[in-house]
């Protein structure tokens, strides 16, 4: 875990979180339980809860997902408008 707050409220293991935030509320992996995940960049994955098995990589991707399974979501702004759903 890197970056400003990344994964400080996290209990997940086995996840990997690399990025900030634009809030000092939250950061890269926050509140994320799922297991799994990598999320790198700035916002990435920022609102995941209990997703898991997940790759989001880029600016802003997959900024929105909170509950979401198995998807990989690469480049800029990718899955945006993505919060739930396995695959």
């Amino acid at each position: 875990m890197i970056g400003p707050n990344a994964g400080l409220n996290s209990s997940t293991t086995k996840s990997i979180f690399i990025g900030a935030a634009e809030s000092n509320a939250g950061g890269v992996g926050y509140n994320t339980t799922g297991e799994l995940n990598v999320l790198i960049g700035p916002e990435a994955g920022v609102a995941m809860t209990s997703g898991e098995k997940n790759v989001v990589l880029g600016s802003y991707a997959g900024q929105k997902v909170t509950t979401a399974s198995s998807g990989v979501l690469i480049g800029a702004d990718a899955g945006q408008n993505i919060t739930t759903g396995d695959k």
